[in-house]
């Protein structure tokens, strides 16, 4: 499914958006979860940093039918 979430989209959020996980466990070195708002649209953004470098591991648009209405918390499943 295409998301329409450009570079620039995601720099933003890296840039100016907030951490709402960490997972310092992750194999491949700690990564983020970061959320942003860009033009009235919620982005999230799984991050790593590796010395200067940030490598981008995936950007979505959170659904609500998993995340709240504040796209920071998770929804209890059954």
């Amino acid at each position: 499914m295409m998301q329409n979430i450009t570079i620039q989209d995601v720099k933003e959020v890296i840039r100016n958006g907030k951490v709402i996980r960490s997972y310092p466990e992750d194999p491949k070195g700690e990564s983020k979860l970061m959320l942003g708002t860009i033009e009235g649209r919620a982005i999230h953004v799984v991050c790593a940093q590796h010395q200067q470098t940030v490598h981008v591991i995936t950007a979505y648009l959170p659904n609500t039918d998993i995340w709240e209405e504040d796209f920071e918390t998770k929804k209890h499943q059954p």
